[in-house]
């Protein structure tokens, strides 16, 4: 069976890289020319690993991830935030315009049993009270495929941006870190573009999904049986 996520084994291969390097070139001994030719070349192989991870693109939610995880541990040891971000940036956008995170969770679907129909009809919906969980994931498999990418991503990049702005980090620990302008900016950036997307999922979700939320300007079906204005 192929593997659905490559990117997985080009991240273990460049922090495999890194690690060589680290141990090719400690305790080292400028004058041993046998040393610095080992300590050159791991640095090379680390360099040329990094770019293969750099040239690749995550089609999972997951890769994505795993993506992000391994550009904060680089970006700890190496200043690059900047190449990092622009790289994942990129990979959000080629998900997007593939579809790439829909294909993967076809497959996943398949495995799943057929759902329950949403909302019960006549007198039963007034028993029925408030959706549950079910039903709620229920009405999201219900979605075409370009609509669940589109939310997919909007909410991926609201908890990218809200990762990169550091707000839940400590100083010491945040992706972008640092007292600079430079990165007080980037934070600050990342910060509104978290919330503006917070904002955007809320009016995309609840646009797209009028059995849970109800038609602009009216309660749905299941809030009216309960007793809400229609």
């Amino acid at each position: 069976m192929p593997e659905l996520e490559p990117i997985f084994s080009l991240i273990e291969a460049a922090d495999a890289a890194a690690a060589a390097h680290t141990v090719a070139c400690r305790d080292l001994d400028e004058d041993d020319d046998a040393q610095m030719r080992a300590c050159n070349q791991a640095a090379a192989d680390a360099h040329d690993a990094l770019i293969v991870v750099r040239q690749a693109m995550p089609v999972t939610a997951e890769g994505l991830r795993a993506l992000a995880a391994f550009y904060v541990r680089d970006a700890a040891l190496y200043d690059r935030d900047g190449e990092h971000i622009e790289h994942l940036a990129r990979a959000l956008i080629a998900c997007e315009s593939g579809g790439r995170f829909s294909a993967v969770r076809q497959q996943k679907a398949e495995l799943n049993q057929s759902p329950e129909p949403l909302i019960l009809s006549g007198g039963n919906r007034r028993s029925l009270g408030v959706p549950d969980q079910a039903q709620v994931e229920a009405a999201w498999r219900g979605l075409p495929d370009e609509t669940q990418d589109r939310i997919g991503v909007v909410a991926t990049d609201m908890v990218f941006q809200a990762f990169v702005s550091g707000d839940a980090f400590g100083p010491k620990d945040q992706p972008v870190p640092g007292r600079s302008k430079w990165a007080q900016t980037i934070r600050g950036e990342a910060s509104d573009a978290s919330c503006r997307r917070l904002t955007e999922l809320h009016t995309v979700i609840e646009d797209v999904l009028p059995v849970l939320f109800g038609s602009a300007g009216q309660n749905p079906e299941w809030a009216v049986a309960m007793g809400a204005k229609r």
